[in-house]
């Protein structure tokens, strides 16, 4: 019977089924969503109620009558559903396995479907699942996977679900086989069909797979299969579908699933999802397991004990198979994995990692987690972990899986071998040699290991001549590490061999005595408990260790490396103990006891007690570390308390007695509300607690500063110590340094490892590591004094530190001379350096010292990093100590360097730094001009060579005769007007008017301005050239003063230069800047920003004052235009005077003359004096005095000195024609002598191709026919104003200075007589 009914817009009931009563299930779709109503009252029939059903659920029946051969039929399904999406929801279970034509496995080739078990519903699947499309969820099944033998040939018959796809969801399942099946049984196998997959598997649970055939083939939980055709293999439900991956009736498959690179986590798998009693968890297969070239990705192997051979055969494959970059995970322990795979033979050596440690196959025996050493049973504890700095015992794992079978790694006479551990002797065990630092290099396929023990003289390892031993398996140490390292029974020398796993072995736990925990604050300790905040703790401050006499009954300190039961003194001179606080029921060692200090009165008392069990304070103390390396003093600096017990009252559980055992102490949350507290308790599980040295460890943001430190320990005696380099790679307390650099550091901190480490400023070839641990606060935490050791020091900032520190800078050594000597300071003189006949430097008290000349050659820089704390964050910033090289030279230029052993001016050469000790300096010697040697120059006291000087090594060790004095002479080589000679009469930095005459054996010689060329050219018009002439030849009218102007005079300059001019006017004062004097609104700039009174159009720009002169020039090719044999003499260049501007800026302007050629190019004739740094600069316009004997005081001969296309000349007369010369061997010597007159005038001055002659009473104007010309004197009145009609033509003037004009011209001045 049906019934149809509509409602609201033609919604559709469907009545799927009409139980005993009428059940009506309807299907309501309002705005896309379903639900199903249960009909009452108006739908009522006969009492009768209706029973719901989901239009989506699907019997059994339905399922498998909708499968047509073996392929899930959706259009079958929709014909028995009425509105089906997809979703298959089972109501009971489906069993493909039987029944008249039992199906076994289901194909489901139609996108997104979804086969899950119906609402609250438990469902069995048994049979298999080919997912042949994308989308398909199978979740919340029970699959029962039956593989039947006959047909176990393909992934159809013998995997639960098998997805070809690349979008799946299996959720929430349970795989599960039937007892004993007949051949492998899977769970999920996975192909890709693209490189990026969105697969979820996941919240699964895979049970019992683990069957294995032929002790190779095993089951699977989950598998994917990337880089893998198909097979030629019959019957495969989709070998039509062109799906990758799956078989071919005959030929080959040509159909290679993709190699996944996106999406495919196999960690997640296996974390996923739940393994109970199965072999391989998860397997990425890159190709089918026995095609060429397959190989393992990650495999995750079980740990069942009930399938062990399943399991061994996963291993065994996995093993066999792993790719390069592949990795296998053991869900068990290494010594399970030890177990599984020992009897195993021809393993490969392959890293597996397990639930405790990586482990390599193929090695039989494992390093044991504690060895006995020495006959003595000398304990040592497995590392887990390598630790930077470390030094450890490398012990070799027996033959025979146990520790006294092990061999431990001994130096014999210089080479390694490996000594049974029993076998070794209490003298090996104690030497350092036999201890070795291990060094790890991890690259992406290798690890590198290099050992190195910690003798006097380190030795590295070496295996067959190589220092780097590669581990087997590319393994990082993990509780051992492998090596192919054995012993070599001829030359007991480490050799390449069998592989073996060694380990790295620390101490045993030790005990920390009073003498140690008195090392961190000389006379005791402080500690710090975790957690913060750990109520009851009375460990605050400083603690002293006490011991108690039993004999006396009465503490004392305790001090010795054998008090190891101690109490513990407060600094309130309390005493520690534990009472106990709460019994635990009729477990008497589980009490628990809570801290308190008490008076030592009090505890006296309560030690005194005749019975044990009569005691109620409890103080006597324990504490143990647990060594990170197999030397335990090289690491006490940095202990830590790790365990701490306390003895209180325990029951014998022999005697069932009250006896004093050790509690541990930890904290337990005590009181009504649970508050964390300080407690001990024998048997009762406390919480941990961590004890760290110290609340008093420096904080190295506290500590650190953006500079260099100096380190000083302060003594009882007041004689303090300092930091310091005490040798060329050494350091050490000294009480005193010679160079200040010696004791400064450099202080740099690695919070990983929690060290500084100090550099030297000078040398930073040493260093010291300092553990922040080893450094501690004193009693006032904000001075800069600190307890190291045990002992106060000071660690002080360097203020002002600067790059030139600690060692001499010699200046401007090209105008300086220099005297050297030996200082001794036996004698309390100086021995001063001279130069024997051989041109050895010999040493002399009583002998005038040898000039001596200095060359900078280049600096040394020694570049160190300072660490400090900015913005609460670690930074580091280097800086550079820069020394000053210098070769030294004799007058002859011969320089000093080593001939023989002995010091001699030669050919050779030394370059030296000149180094500060004390009040004296080092001669230290620099190799190759930057690289400073751990060396210096001594004066050598043997009778052979006693007086000359030699070299020696030990820069700080070798402090004899090795002071040396190096004095300037004070001797400039140039010399400066107004001061190099005293009373000379000339203005220092100022103007000057004066006469320069020639020195060299003659007299009356003097410089003019030789304006009418005589004695060159046959007196032809030409420049107003620089002449000399003698007082009794002067020319009419010819004057001899020079003005002389400052071109750079200043600074402290060792070379003074000058100019030299006739004709000079007045000095006109510049004007200086002046802002825009309007109040605002001074335009904008091109990007709109407003401008300022400065900025302002508008603002007076500032005009330099100016000297207008006919300055001298050195008539060079760069600079004259004209012909050459206009400006040279016999082939050497001549200087002129030409007019010219002297602008206070230090530039000369040059105006016009034949030196320039054109009037238009003034900017190419712009001569600058001075640089953008205020250097001086040396041209054609500038003159130095070069003194020609320095040591001359009191005349003060001189060298006129210029420059020449950039290389330096000198002036020297030829034939009374003064022309420049590159020899200063050849210059001419002058002097000068101030006078008042003017440099006015001379004898004619040469006006461009015009001539003006100052005569007496009248001028003498030659090359001007046709110009007018005006003659005036200095007032400005006319004394003629004429057009020449000759080229020499005559006009008379009065006695006195006139001023020339001639048409086209600039005026001239020039002297009547």
């Amino acid at each position: 019977m049906a019934s149809h009914l509509t409602f609201d817009k033609a919604k559709t009931f469907s009545t799927n089924r009409l139980l005993s009563n009428t059940i009506i299930n309807i299907k309501l779709k309002i705005m896309n969503k379903k639900f199903s109503t249960l009909l009452t009252a108006g739908l009522l029939v006969g009492g009768s109620l209706f029973v719901p059903v989901n239009a989506t659920d699907v019997t059994p029946t339905q399922f498998t009558a909708a499968i047509e051969s073996n392929v899930l039929s959706i259009e079958k399904l929709k014909e028995a559903l009425t509105d089906f999406d997809g979703k298959i929801e089972l109501t009971g279970d489906v069993d493909l396995s039987t029944g008249t034509s039992p199906v076994k496995y289901v194909v489901i080739t139609d996108e997104d479907i979804v086969l899950t078990a119906a609402k609250d519903k438990e469902v069995t699947f048994t049979g298999r699942v080919v997912i042949g499309a994308e989308g398909v969820t199978v979740s919340n099944l029970k699959i029962v996977n039956s593989p039947v033998n006959a047909d176990a040939n393909g992934y159809w018959t013998k995997t639960a679900i098998t997805a070809f796809a690349n979008k799946v969801t299996i959720t929430g399942n349970t795989f599960e086989t039937v007892q004993s099946p007949v051949t492998l049984v899977n769970g999920v196998v996975l192909y890709p069909q693209n490189e990026k997959v969105e697969w979820t598997v996941s919240g699964n649970t895979f049970e019992g797979l683990n069957k294995v055939v032929d002790d190779r083939w095993y089951s699977s939980a989950i598998q994917v299969y990337q880089g893998t055709a198909g097979e030629v293999k019959a019957g495969d439900p989709l070998k039509d579908s062109g799906l990758l991956g799956v078989n071919v009736e005959n030929g080959s498959a040509d159909n290679a699933t993709p190699v996944i690179k996106e999406g495919l986590n196999a960690a997640t798998l296996a974390s996923g999802n739940t393994f109970e009693n199965c072999a391989a968890d998860v397997f990425v297969r890159n190709n089918v397991e026995l095609a060429a070239g397959a190989s393992t990705e990650a495999a995750y192997v079980s740990n069942s004990e009930t399938a062990t051979d399943a399991v061994k055969a996963a291993l065994k494959d996995a093993i066999s198979t792993v790719a390069e970059n592949g990795s296998i995970n053991f869900a068990g322990t290494a010594a399970e994995l030890n177990d599984l795979l020992k009897a195993e033979t021809d393993l490969a050596n392959v890293a597996i990692t397990t639930e405790d440690q990586v482990v390599v196959t193929g090695i039989k025996y494992m390093p044991q987690e504690q060895i006995k050493v020495t006959s003595d049973d000398v304990l040592f504890n497995l590392a887990a972990k390598t630790v930077d700095g470390a030094y450890y015992l490398v012990v070799k794992a027996g033959e025979e899986g146990s520790a006294q079978a092990d061999s431990v790694l001994i130096m014999n006479n210089g080479a390694p071998e490996f000594v049974d551990v029993a076998d070794v002797t209490d003298t090996q065990l104690a030497d350092p040699a036999n201890y070795w630092k291990v060094e790890t290099k991890t690259a992406i396929k290798t690890v590198d290991y290099t050992f190195t023990n910690k003798a006097d003289e380190s030795y590295i390892l070496k295996v067959n001549g190589e220092t780097v031993l590669r581990a087997l398996g590319n393994v990082a140490y993990d509780k051992g590490v492998v090596f192919e390292l054995a012993q070599d029974p001829t030359s007991a020398a480490p050799i390449v061999g069998a592989a073996h796993y060694f380990g790295l072995y620390t101490a045993d736990v030790y005990q920390l005595s009073a003498s140690d925990l008195n090392w961190f604050e000389k006379d005791g300790f402080s500690v710090t408990i975790a957690p913060e905040g750990v109520k009851g703790n009375p460990f605050a401050g400083h603690l002293t260790p006490m011991k108690w006499n039993s004999t006396k009954k009465a503490f004392e300190v305790a001090t010795a490396a054998i008090d190891n039961d101690l109490y513990f003194m407060t600094e309130a001179e309390k005493y520690i103990v534990v009472k106990e606080y709460e019994a635990n029921g009729s477990i008497y060692n589980q009490s628990i006891y809570a801290f308190d200090t008490v008076s030592e009165e009090d505890l006296v008392a309560d030690l005194k007690k005749a019975k044990v069990e009569d005691r109620k304070l409890f103080g006597e103390f324990n504490a143990f570390y647990f060594p990170k390396t197999a030397l335990v003093e090289d690491e006490l600096t940095t202990a830590s308390i790790d365990s701490m017990t306390v003895k209180v009252l325990g029951l014998n559980a022999t005697t069932k007695k009250k006896e004093l055992q050790s509690a541990v102490v930890g904290f337990a949350y005590l009181t009504e509300k649970k508050v964390a507290t300080l407690a001990a308790s024998i048997e009762f599980g406390l919480n941990k607690i961590a004890i760290s040295m110290g609340d008093n460890v420096v904080k190295p943001e506290n500590l650190l500063k953006d500079a260099y430190f100096t380190v000083t320990m302060l003594t009882e005696d007041g004689d303090d110590l300092r930091l310091a380099v005490n040798d060329c790679e050494g350091k050490g307390w000294v009480e005193s340094v010679g160079n200040e650099l010696e004791a400064q550091w450099a202080i740099t901190y690695d919070e990983k490892t929690a060290k500084y480490t100090l550099t030297n400023r000078e040398n930073k070839d040493v260093t010291i590591e300092v553990d922040r641990n080893a450094l501690r606060e004193d009693e006032d935490t904000e001075d800069n004094y600190y307890v190291y050791n045990g002992d106060v020091v000071e660690i002080k900032a360097v203020e002002g530190a600067k790059a030139s520190d600690g060692y001499l800078y010699l200046g401007d050594i090209d105008n300086q001379r220099f005297v050297m000597a030996h200082h001794s300071g036996v004698y309390k003189q100086n021995a001063w350096f001279v130069e024997n006949k051989d041109g050895f430097v010999v040493l002399d008290v009583d002998a005038t010292p040898m000039e001596i000349k200095a060359i900078d050659v280049d600096t040394a820089k020694v570049t160190t990093k300072v660490g400090f704390y900015k913005d609460d964050k670690y930074t580091t910033k280097e800086y550079t100590l820069e020394v000053p090289v210098y070769l030294f030279a004799n007058m002859k230029g011969s320089e000093l360097g080593l001939v023989e052993g002995k010091y001699a001016f030669d050919a050779n050469q030394d370059t030296l730094a000149i180094r500060q000790d004390g009040e004296y300096y080092n001669l230290r010697v620099v190799k190759n001009g930057a690289a400073m040697e751990c060396a210096k120059i001594y004066a050598s006291t043997s009778d052979k060579d006693a007086g000359f000087l030699k070299k020696q090594n030990g820069l700080y060790t070798e402090t004899t005769n090795d002071l040396f004095v190096v004095e300037s002479l004070d001797r400039p080589v140039y010399r400066r007007l107004g001061v190099t000679i005293e009373n000379d009469g000339f203005v220092n930095e100022g103007v000057n008017n004066a006469k320069f005459y020639r020195t060299n054996d003659v007299t009356g010689y003097y410089l003019y301005e030789n304006s009418a060329n005589r004695n060159t050219q046959g007196g032809a018009p030409s420049l107003n050239f620089l002449g000399e002439t003698h007082l009794t030849d002067l020319p009419a009218n010819a004057a001899l003063p020079i003005f002389i102007d400052t071109a750079y005079v200043r600074n402290e300059t060792h070379k003074p230069l000058y100019m030299l001019a006739v004709r000079n006017e007045e000095a006109v004062e510049g004007t200086p800047f002046k802002p825009c004097d309007k109040e605002d609104n001074h335009g904008y700039d091109e990007n709109g920003n407003a401008l300022t009174a400065e900025q302002c159009p508008h603002a007076t720009q500032a005009v330099p004052g100016y000297r207008k002169a006919h300055y001298l020039v050195a008539l060079t090719d760069s600079a004259y235009t004209g012909h050459t044999d206009m400006v040279e003499y016999k082939g050497k260049t001549r200087l002129a005077f030409v007019p010219a501007t002297h602008f206070e800026n230090d530039t000369l302007v040059i105006e016009r003359s034949k030196f320039t050629g054109n009037k238009k190019l003034a900017k190419n004739d712009t001569l600058s004096l001075a640089n953008a740094k205020d250097e001086a600069l040396m041209n054609a316009a500038t003159f130095a005095f070069r003194l020609v004997d320095p040591a001359d005081k009191e005349n003060g001969d001189f060298y006129i000195e210029t420059e020449v296309d950039g290389e330096t000349n000198y002036v020297h007369v030829l034939n009374t024609v003064p022309v420049l010369v590159a020899n200063i061997a050849d210059a001419a010597p002058f002097n000068v002598e101030l006078t008042d007159e003017d440099a006015t005038a001379n004898d004619a001055i040469a006006v461009d191709g015009v001539k003006v002659i100052a005569t007496e009473g009248a001028v003498i104007i030659k090359g001007a026919a046709g110009k007018k010309v005006a003659i005036s004197n200095v007032l400005g009145q006319t004394i003629a104003n004429t057009v020449l009609s000759s080229d020499n033509a005559t006009i008379s003037a009065p006695a006195g200075i006139v001023v020339v004009a001639v048409e086209g011209e600039a005026a001239v001045k020039a002297i009547v007589k």
